[in-house]
């Protein structure tokens, strides 16, 4: 999922993250970059792209 959200300073950040709900039914976005850390979807975030399927080879011409 690709969202745009709000940092610490109110400027607009956009990430790339793996949705994840945890077994008490939240959401959180992982990183898949170690470098970052996972955190918890809000209200405040807008999702403006998401992964529907990867193409093959062939598909890609």
């Amino acid at each position: 999922m690709a969202i745009e959200r709000q940092d610490e300073t109110c400027d607009n950040q956009y990430v790339l993250r793996v949705i994840r709900k945890t077994a008490e039914g939240e959401y959180w976005l992982h990183a898949t970059n170690p470098d970052y850390k996972d955190f918890a979807a809000t209200e405040a975030m807008r999702p403006f792209a998401r992964l529907r399927a990867v193409l093959g080879e062939e598909e890609q011409l």
